[in-house]
C-alpha cells in the first residue's frame, strides 16, 4: 500500500511538472483555438451574406423584380397615371 501511495505521488509530481513546463504551449493552443473560432464565425457570416445576395440577385433579375426596381427609380408604364395620396 505504501508503494502505491509513493508511486501515485510521483506520478502527480511528474504530471504537475509537465503542465508547468508546457504552460506556454497551452496558452498558444488557447489563442489558436480562439482564432479558429473567430475565423469560423466570419466564414459563416460571409456565407449567409452570399446566400442573401444570390436570392436578391435572382429576384431582381426576374420580370417582377425589374419592374419593382424601375418603379422605385420613378419609371412608369406608357399611359399609366400615378395615384396621388393626400
Amino acid at each position: 500500500m505504501k508503494k502505491f501511495i509513493v508511486f501515485l505521488l510521483c506520478g502527480a509530481i511528474i504530471v504537475a511538472g509537465a503542465l508547468y513546463l508546457n504552460r506556454g504551449t497551452i496558452e498558444i493552443y488557447s489563442e489558436q483555438k480562439q482564432i479558429l473560432q473567430d475565423s469560423d464565425a466570419r466564414m459563416k457570416n460571409a456565407e449567409a451574406e452570399r446566400a442573401r445576395l444570390l436570392i436578391e440577385k435572382a429576384r431582381l433579375e426576374s420580370p417582377a423584380g425589374k419592374e419593382e426596381l424601375a418603379r422605385k427609380l420613378g419609371y412608369k408604364q406608357a399611359g399609366e397615371v400615378p395615384v396621388r395620396v393626400r
